[in-house]
């Protein structure tokens, strides 16, 4: 989870390593399933082409799904938890630092969320993640997002320390057309779909 905003979203050093370890085991079982593939067509007699296929991009699309991508996938509080559980495993240094970070992108400590993730509510992880992506993805501090990312903070601020006050077992009652913290969350996911939604009309 890097402090520097600039750097994207929540991507710490344990994130990164966990991530090469796992691409080592896949790069490796995809060549074994390709080497078993080559065989067994070379077996059947199918000839394959010596050069790639080339397919176009599609025009016009391709730049949209990149900036709706650069603003939905910036807090991802289970994903970052596992991340951090990994630098704790590995002993790193920077564990304090990540978790930290942690704290100041999703509005609670390390420790809390840890607890919380096992039984809340979807609305309230996706709350989480909806803070942690307006507070540290840069594509939101963009001048053209500030009202969107202030209205966004200030709703998702209030759900997220609203529902860490009541017990778990309460906690997704908060929630849905009865709970009281319902409308408020309905009208932050519908300020945070415009803005992603939006942004190429």
């Amino acid at each position: 989870m890097a402090s520097n905003a600039s750097q994207g979203a929540l991507a710490p050093l344990a994130r990164i390593a966990q991530l090469e370890e796992r691409n080592v085991h896949l790069n490796k079982e995809i060549a074994d399933l390709q080497t078993v593939l080559l065989r067994e067509m070379s077996r059947q007699g199918v000839a394959i082409p010596l050069t790639p296929i080339e397919c176009d991009e599609p025009s016009g699309t391709l730049q949209d799904l990149k900036l709706r991508h650069e603003l939905t996938h910036g807090g991802d509080i289970v994903d970052d938890i596992e991340a951090i559980r990994y630098a704790e495993a590995r002993g790193l240094e920077a564990v304090s630092e990540f978790k930290d970070n942690f704290a100041k992108a999703y509005n609670i400590s390390f420790d809390a969320a840890v607890e919380a993730v096992r039984s809340s509510p979807i609305e309230l992880l996706t709350t989480f993640n909806a803070l942690a992506s307006v507070r540290v993805y840069p594509r939101w501090q963009e001048d053209d997002a500030r009202t969107y990312r202030a209205a966004i903070e200030h709703m998702a601020t209030h759900i997220i320390e609203a529902a860490m006050l009541v017990e778990e077992k309460y906690r997704a009652g908060l929630f849905g057309r009865d709970g009281i913290l319902g409308k408020q969350y309905d009208c932050m996911q519908q300020l945070y779909l415009q803005r992603i939604l939006g942004i190429r009309e």
